[in-house]
């Protein structure tokens, strides 16, 4: 079971260095252990600064569990954003209102959006300065 959380955090952080893979190993709790692939103990490391290390580890895997949960939600949230702003603005009413009241955020939609700027031409060409 560690083995695969130890895989997993490997991939998610996109480090497969030796001294990573040795202090993931050294931050396992005996328990899950197997006796034929105990990990070393580094030369000059204390069983105070192992324990300091193994919480710090438990902490990093917990924070990094809840970054990637919370990242997909994001994701799924912008994702439907930007349908929604985007189905707006392929309103040609919604497009010239904005246009007509809300020169500022016009600007911004040109300056960041092809798709802005195509509807835009094809609705009314509007020269803003």
């Amino acid at each position: 079971m560690r083995q695969v959380e130890i895989t997993e955090l490997l991939v998610a952080v996109n480090n497969y260095s030796d001294t990573y893979v040795e202090a993931l190993m050294l931050g396992t709790p005996k328990d899950q252990i197997n006796d034929a692939v105990k990990p070393k103990k580094p030369k000059g490391m204390s069983a105070e600064n192992i324990g300091c290390m193994k919480q710090e580890m438990e902490t990093l895997e917990r924070d990094l569990k809840a970054i990637e949960t919370g990242y997909g939600e994001n994701v799924l949230n912008l994702t439907l954003a930007r349908a929604y702003v985007r189905k707006l603005l392929n309103n040609p009413a919604v497009a010239r209102n904005l246009s007509t009241h809300y020169a500022n955020i016009t600007r911004i939609f040109r300056l960041n959006s092809p798709l802005w700027r195509q509807r835009q031409q094809t609705i009314q060409p509007m020269a803003i300065e």
